[in-house]
């Protein structure tokens, strides 16, 4: 009798993001609208290295990743501005959005 290698779930699913991933590079390669669909691309190819990898460093790494290509830049400025207590970042993006305002011609 020969003897099968057992596949888990995780290499299972491993391998179905790998396979969603070719099909969201081929569809950037075909479309005219390539931003969306190279954005799922990287997503899953992310996701499914992690998957692959079967290490928590990386699992933490591509959540991060992941949350990076998900979220707006502006919340991640925050976000990283709170963590480190950076009361002067806040106070910069106060006073530039200030001139902003003041700058904009008025509605008539």
């Amino acid at each position: 009798m020969e003897k099968y290698s057992s596949i888990s779930f995780q290499q299972l699913l491993g391998s179905f993001l790998i396979i969603m991933g070719i099909v969201f590079a081929l569809l950037s390669l075909l479309r005219d609208d390539k931003s969306h669909a190279t954005r799922l691309f990287a997503i899953v190819f992310i996701a499914a290295l992690s998957l692959f990898s079967n290490n928590l460093a990386t699992y933490f790494a591509s959540l991060f990743i992941i949350a990076i290509a998900v979220t707006e830049l502006d919340f991640l400025q925050n976000l990283a501005a709170i963590l480190r207590g950076g009361k002067n970042y806040f106070d910069q993006k106060k006073a530039v959005q200030g001139k902003n305002t003041s700058n904009t011609p008025h509605e008539r």
